[in-house]
């Protein structure tokens, strides 16, 4: 398995999301490169695994609803969306709410110059996580 990935589970493994050169930027803070990464996700999330991204079967479950997404810039190689949104997170029957707005750079294909959205694909040159706001605001679903 090649290093350069983004995590399966909260901080050991990688996944195929980042390009090789890939960055993780959050709140200004930047990691490029597979191991700058995986230690910065290692700084935020437990090792044990207890906090995973969309899932149901751990001890603190975080679920993404992007609510608005736009083109921020495009090139002939690359494409930047940026997006807000809202963050659920349930841990022991407790819901807490976060917004946050990110912009995240893919890669294009070269011959048909289509932005490569496609998951596990290392094509995610660049994840800017530049507004992260918890709230006091109640999740707005029943877990």
């Amino acid at each position: 398995m090649p290093l350069v990935h983004f995590m399966k589970s909260s901080t050991n493994e990688f996944t195929d999301f980042f390009a090789t050169n890939g960055s993780l930027v959050v709140l200004g803070s930047v990691s490029q490169g597979a191991r700058n990464i995986l230690a910065s996700r290692q700084a935020m999330l437990p090792v044990d695994g207890s906090v995973r991204w969309n899932l149901t079967d751990s001890v603190c479950t975080i679920q993404h609803f992007p609510n608005i997404t736009f083109v921020a810039s495009e090139t002939a190689t690359d494409k930047t969306f940026q997006l807000s949104g809202i963050m659920h997170a349930i841990a022991g029957g407790n819901c807490s709410t976060t917004y946050f707005s990110t912009r995240f750079t893919v890669s294009k294909n070269t011959t048909t110059q289509i932005s490569n959205l496609n998951p596990h694909s290392g094509s995610l040159i660049n994840y800017d996580g530049f507004i992260i706001d918890a709230s006091q605001d109640p999740c707005f679903m029943d877990y």
